[in-house]
C-alpha cells in the first residue's frame, strides 16, 4: 500500500520527493515538492488527503501524518 499511496501523490505532483510508511492503519507522509509548496499549509494537506481519500473513508487508514518540505 505505501507505493500506492507514493504512486498517487506522484501522479498529482510529479515534482514530488515522497516517503511513505505505515504503522497498522497509521500513515506517515513525508513529501517535498516546489508545486505543493505554493499553497498554503491547510491547502497543501487537502491536496494530500485528495489523493488517498479512499483509503480514509474505507477505514483502510485511520490516522494520517503528513510533512511537507519546501
Amino acid at each position: 500500500m505505501e507505493s500506492t499511496i507514493r504512486e498517487r501523490i506522484l501522479l498529482a505532483y510529479p515534482d514530488a520527493t515522497i516517503q511513505v510508511n505505515l504503522s497498522g492503519r497509521n500513515a506517515e507522509i513525508q513529501i517535498e515538492s516546489v508545486t505543493l509548496s505554493a499553497f498554503s499549509r491547510l491547502q497543501q494537506q487537502k491536496k494530500i488527503y485528495a489523493c488517498i481519500d479512499d483509503f480514509i473513508s474505507e477505514g483502510v487508514i485511520h490516522a494520517v501524518s503528513i510533512k511537507i518540505a519546501k
